[in-house]
């Protein structure tokens, strides 16, 4: 990895980070937001006392949670991230999401098949770029296909649509809505790969369960210098000053 994400030379690199999401969690409305991931957890209220249950899935609102984090990257972190078009960051998290209008959120516990899952979006991903102006249209393809890459270990926008759920969960409990991990295994809404995390996590909160899942997601990530720094502010933010399990936070390495 280059100097250029060596956060130790960055003085304020922490305060940069906890700037980042508390901004994130200013500018953002997210009662409305019920994905698979925030019902298996057995959140079933969001902060306005709506049941999680009778407010259908909400692509639309991860999405814009998706925008409103690359916006307060920039502009926390502009200085270091000179070489990111963050203009396609923004259409590219506009328009990542576009088949599951369709295809309705499915939980990233190892269950699924992943390629034709991806496969199917693509195909779906066409029938909608109609919407999309003609010149634009191959642009804008290229923008999702280049998000279904998740082994591109520079792939920016895929890194921020994973940290969403985890600064959701965060959201969450500064609302004090802060889910079980228990309950979903006492429910069987567990998946080998959940219960693993489960283990490992030694405790009851979504948000740790949900960290290690994004540890092995990005452990390899080119950005994952920046991405550890805003877990970790969100756990400093919402856990009022306590530092992310070392035994979580071991697994980024």
């Amino acid at each position: 990895m280059s100097d250029y994400f060596d956060v130790t030379v960055i003085p304020d690199f922490k305060k940069r980070c906890r700037r980042a999401y508390l901004a994130f969690r200013q500018m953002t409305d997210l009662a409305l937001i019920n994905r698979i991931g925030e019902i298996r957890f057995c959140l079933y209220k969001a902060p306005n006392e709506v049941e999680a249950k009778d407010v259908p899935e909400n692509v639309e609102m991860h999405t814009k949670t998706c925008v409103d984090i690359a916006f307060v990257i920039r502009y926390c972190f502009i200085g270091y991230l000179g070489t990111i078009d963050f203009m396609e960051v923004y259409e590219t998290m506009v328009c990542h999401d576009i088949p599951e209008r369709r295809t309705g959120d499915s939980p990233d516990n190892n269950t699924r098949d992943e390629d034709e899952k991806e496969a199917q979006e693509l195909r779906i991903f066409r029938t909608f770029l109609y919407l999309f102006p003609r010149v634009s249209q191959s642009f804008q393809y290229s923008l999702f296909k280049s998000f279904q890459d998740r082994n591109d270990d520079r792939n920016f926008c895929y890194c921020i649509d994973k940290l969403a759920f985890l600064w959701v969960l965060g959201w969450y409990k500064h609302y004090e809505v802060e889910g079980s991990a228990l309950e979903m295994k006492n429910n069987k809404k567990m998946s080998d790969a959940d219960d693993k995390r489960y283990r490992i996590a030694k405790s009851d909160s979504p948000i740790d369960s949900v960290a290690i899942h994004y540890a092995e997601q990005i452990r390899d990530n080119y950005y994952k210098p920046l991405f550890l720094g805003l877990t970790e502010a969100m756990y400093f933010v919402e856990g009022k000053g306590e530092k992310m399990p070392e035994h979580i936070r071991s697994l980024f390495d």
